[in-house]
C-alpha cells in the first residue's frame, strides 16, 4: 500500500508542484543572464531550502492523512491499528522536524548571515496617458 501510495504521489502531485514552480532559481534575475554574485547565490540557496522544506512537510502532511486513513478502515485489526498510529506518529515527527528546520534556516539566512529574501514582484503595467 505504501509502494502505489508513493507511486500516485509521484506520478500525479510532484509533477505538479515542480510545473508550478517553473524552477526554483528562476525568480532570480541574475540566473538568465548569468551575473550571478555572491549575495544572489546565498538568496538562491535560502530559497531553494525553503521550498524542499515545504515539500517535506507536504509529503507528511499527506502521509499524515494515509496513516488517518489506514487507522479507520483497519477493521479492527490490531495490526493495522498500531501501523496507523505509526504512520501517524511517524508523519507528525517529520512535520515537527520540518517547521523546525524552516526556522531554523530562516534564522540562519536572514540573522546570522544577513541573506536578504528575495521575493518575486510582478511587472508593473505601464500606464498610457489620454492621446
Amino acid at each position: 500500500m505504501k509502494k502505489r501510495f508513493l507511486i500516485i504521489f509521484t506520478s500525479l502531485i510532484l509533477p505538479l508542484y515542480v510545473k508550478a514552480q517553473e524552477g526554483v532559481l528562476d525568480g532570480l534575475d541574475c540566473v538568465k543572464d548569468g551575473s550571478c554574485g555572491l549575495e544572489e547565490v546565498e538568496q538562491g540557496f535560502a530559497l531553494l531550502t525553503s521550498r524542499l522544506v515545504g515539500l517535506i512537510g507536504a509529503a507528511a502532511l499527506l502521509f499524515l492523512i494515509y496513516g488517518g486513513l489506514k487507522w479507520l478502515t483497519s477493521g479492527g485489526k490490531q495490526d493495522s491499528i498500531t501501523a496507523g498510529k505509526n504512520i501517524i506518529i511517524g508523519s507528525i515527527t517529520a512535520i515537527i522536524i520540518a517547521l523546525l528546520a524552516g526556522v531554523l534556516v530562516r534564522f540562519y539566512t536572514e540573522e546570522l548571515f544577513k541573506v536578504k529574501q528575495h521575493t518575486v514582484v510582478a511587472p508593473q503595467a505601464q500606464e498610457e496617458g489620454p492621446e
